[in-house]
């Protein structure tokens, strides 16, 4: 199982760049950071690559609607040749469902909260999981910059990959494998 978390300079892959791909893996994180658009080309084949390495499901907290597709469209912006293997073995139509865990699409379907209150620190917050609420959103128009900004940002990453596996162990606990109940709740044609 990778767990993943991605920090971005804003919410459009169109005009904003990746600066940290978090991975929690085997209980050790790897951040693979970019300060440039050429770092940035890098950590995505990096990427790349440490999937197609590994076995297991990938976990995230709103994956689905951001996380891959902000990789995906920052891969074509770099025209950056997937491998078989690695991010296009998740995104085969099949693969998608069983091999991605999006923790998002559990809270909605499991918590039942109003619709504004899915957010991983609101989530944390009622689930008594234990991270600190830092907002970032001030520091991303320096965060290529500054390099207290950017240290922050990375120690967020880091927190959130702790908070996502956490959350992730909490479901299990509860309803027993998620791969299983993830393909199970939800119909795919």
């Amino acid at each position: 199982m990778i767990i993943l978390d991605i920090e971005t300079t804003g919410l459009s892959a169109a005009t904003n760049q990746i600066i940290i791909i978090g991975i929690l893996r085997n209980g050790k994180i790897k951040q693979l950071v970019a300060r440039s658009e050429r770092e940035e080309r890098e950590i995505l084949k990096k990427f790349d690559n440490i999937i197609a390495n590994s076995a297991g499901p990938l976990v995230g907290f709103n994956i689905k609607r951001f996380d891959i597709p902000f990789i995906i469209a920052r891969c074509l912006k770099h025209e950056i040749e997937l491998s078989r293997s690695g991010i296009r073995f998740f995104l085969s139509r099949n693969r998608y469902c069983q091999e991605i865990i999006d923790l998002k699409d559990l809270c909605i379907d499991y918590l039942k909260f109003q619709r504004g209150e899915f957010s991983l620190d609101h989530i944390c917050r009622v689930l008594g999981i234990k991270k600190s609420e830092k907002n970032i959103e001030e520091l991303l128009p320096k965060v290529l910059k500054d390099n207290n900004a950017f240290s922050k940002v990375k120690e967020k990453n880091k927190e959130d990959l702790k908070a996502t596996k956490t959350l992730y162990e909490k479901f299990e606990k509860v309803l027993g494998d998620l791969r299983e109940t993830y393909l199970r709740d939800r119909t795919f044609s």
